[in-house]
C-alpha cells in the first residue's frame, strides 16, 4: 500500500474509469470516493452528450453532490474522469472549486478512447494553481497493464 494517505477519487458515467479507479485503490488502498453529479446525468447518451454540450459551451459547473469521504488526512489523491471534448468534464472543475485542496499532490487519470490525459493537462494545472495543489504528470488508464504500470511509481 501507499505509504502517504491517499485517496482515489473519480467520475464515472459508464463504468470505465469506476474500474481504473478501483484497481488503483487496491494497489494502494485509501478511501474510493465517487463523484455525482446533482441532478445525475441521464444514462441515454443522447441527451447526456446534450446536456453535457449546454454545460460546456456555457460554462456551468454541475452541482456536486457531497463527498461521502473527508479528505483532509489525505495527502495524494488519484483524480480520474472520462475525457469530454478533448477536457475534464466540468464536474471536475467543480470539484477543484468546493474542496480543500490546498498543500495536496493531484495525480490525474483518465480514460478515453480519443484522448490522452496530455489534452487534459492544460485545465488541470491550472485548477491545480488556483486551488493550491501540485499536479503530477498523469495516466491515460484504458487498460489494467497500463494502469499496473504507472502506479508502481507510487508503491
Amino acid at each position: 500500500m501507499f505509504m502517504q494517505p491517499v485517496a482515489v477519487v473519480y467520475f464515472s458515467q459508464t463504468g470505465v474509469t469506476a474500474n481504473a479507479a478501483t484497481e488503483i485503490q487496491r494497489v494502494l488502498g485509501g478511501p474510493l470516493v465517487e463523484l455525482h453529479r446533482q441532478p445525475a446525468y441521464p444514462e441515454n447518451y443522447s441527451e447526456l452528450v446534450q446536456i453535457a454540450d449546454k454545460e460546456r459551451a456555457a460554462h456551468l459547473l454541475p452541482t456536486l453532490m457531497p463527498l461521502t469521504t473527508t479528505l483532509s488526512d489525505v495527502t495524494t489523491i488519484f483524480l480520474g474522469f472520462p475525457t469530454w471534448w478533448s477536457q475534464p468534464p466540468l464536474i471536475i472543475n467543480q470539484f477543484f472549486a468546493t474542496t480543500d485542496l490546498r498543500g495536496k499532490t493531484i495525480v490525474p487519470f483518465t480514460t478515453s478512447v480519443s484522448s490522452l490525459i496530455d489534452e487534459s493537462m492544460g485545465t488541470l494545472r491550472s485548477l491545480a494553481k488556483k486551488a493550491g495543489a501540485t499536479l503530477t504528470p498523469g495516466l491515460t488508464a484504458n487498460s489494467r497493464e497500463d494502469t499496473q504500470n504507472f502506479i508502481r511509481q507510487y508503491q
